[in-house]
């Protein structure tokens, strides 16, 4: 939109200008441009300004990849992902959750529910806990790609890790079970909300009705 466009503008002025007056680029100065071209979107930019790192020898940290990761997610961008995680490993830099979780994101939203399941377990390697954000990564993708044997192996880790369930994570994990017709997984969950005290809202009901419908279940569609 009109805005996004003026933005791209100021920032591609502001660029032109540091270049003219011979400003010292720096890591910071560059990473907080590259995060303001991907907040827009603006993908293809924000990866020129990681060249002009390249050609000024500065080497970008973990917060510079994440900021680019985070587009290539919300663009579905698989091929600019790769290259980052490619970037990440052969310059070793050290993975940390923010890292690891926008990669894990990345792969799910690219639809490579295997590669972020191998970038779970080096994360795993690192000593890195996986928190509740990288399992409705997980989880979410699983959904989307009706990945079965994935979704299941998942939860398993989220009940040995003893990760803490909150809304969204159970919330997840009945919708997935809904999507491929395990209803009495998903309120056997629903069930441990409800023994958690957690309250439900309208997104967790809503989630059940695909597993209701699928499996004729007019008794639990009703509850």
């Amino acid at each position: 939109n009109n805005n996004n466009n003026l933005n791209e503008k100021e920032i591609l002025l502001i660029i032109n200008t540091l270049i003219k007056t011979e400003i010292e680029f720096n890591k910071v100065l560059l990473t907080t441009i590259i995060q303001s071209f991907c907040l827009i979107n603006k993908l293809d930019l924000a990866f020129k300004i990681l060249s002009l790192m390249d050609n000024y020898l500065i080497k970008p940290d973990q917060y510079t990849y994440s900021f680019l990761l985070t587009c290539c997610s919300k663009l579905s961008n698989l091929q600019y992902g790769e290259y980052i995680h490619k970037r990440i490993k052969d310059e070793n830099i050290k993975l940390n959750i923010i890292l690891s979780t926008e990669l894990i994101k990345m792969y799910c939203k690219c639809g490579k529910i295997k590669k972020a399941l191998r970038v779970l377990k080096i994360t795993e390697k690192e000593n890195i806990k996986p928190d509740q954000t990288i399992f409705v990564c997980l989880m979410i993708g699983c959904t989307e790609l009706n990945a079965i044997r994935e979704g299941k192996y998942i939860h398993q880790k989220i009940i040995t890790n003893e990760i803490k369930l909150n809304l969204i994570l159970y919330t997840t994990i009945i919708k997935f079970y809904s999507k491929i017709g395990e209803i009495n997984e998903s309120f056997n969950i629903l069930k441990k909300m409800d023994e958690n005290n957690m309250k439900l809202d309208r997104a967790t009901y809503i989630c059940l009705f695909p597993g209701c419908l699928s499996n004729l279940d007019l008794e639990k569609g009703i509850y």
